[in-house]
C-alpha cells in the first residue's frame, strides 16, 4: 500500500491542514430504521446493526476505536410525517467495536423509529 503525505488540502482559494480533516471527520455514521425490522439505509464503517429490543440498537464498526472511552456518539431519530419528538441516547454500553443507541419518546419510553441517524467521532485503532 502507498501513502500520500500532505500537510494541507486546498480547493484553490481556501486551505486546511490535513490534521483537521483526519481528526475532525466522522469515523462512523449510520442512517437506519428500527420500524418493523432494523435495517441500514446507508452507512460508513458499519459492519452490522443489532436489534437489542424496542428502541435499542447496537452498532458494530468495521475499524475499531483505540479504546472504549476515546470516542463520542451523537444520534437523533424520528418518524416521517409525525409530530412526535424522539430523544436518542448513545448509552454507556460501548467498547472498541460496538456502541448502543436508544430512541425514546417524550415520556422517556423506548420506541422504534422510522429514521435514526448516528455519528461517531474519535480515534481509530
Amino acid at each position: 500500500m502507498s501513502n500520500l503525505v500532505v500537510s494541507n488540502i486546498s480547493d484553490g482559494t481556501t486551505s486546511v491542514g490535513t490534521g483537521y480533516v483526519v481528526n475532525g471527520s466522522a469515523k462512523v455514521w449510520a442512517f437506519y430504521t428500527t420500524k418493523t425490522t432494523t435495517s441500514i439505509f446507508d452507512s460508513n464503517n458499519v459492519s452490522s446493526l443489532s436489534d437489542l429490543g424496542t428502541g435499542v440498537t447496537g452498532i458494530t464498526v468495521i475499524n475499531s476505536y483505540n479504546s472504549s472511552t476515546s470516542y463520542n456518539v451523537t444520534a437523533f431519530g424520528g418518524d416521517p410525517g409525525s409530530s412526535t419528538a424522539f430523544v436518542t441516547d448513545a448509552n454507556n454500553t460501548r467498547n472498541t467495536t460496538t456502541f448502543v443507541v436508544d430512541t425514546r419518546n417524550t415520556s422517556n419510553t423506548n420506541i422504534d423509529c422510522g429514521r435514526v441517524s448516528a455519528t461517531s467521532h474519535g480515534d481509530l485503532a
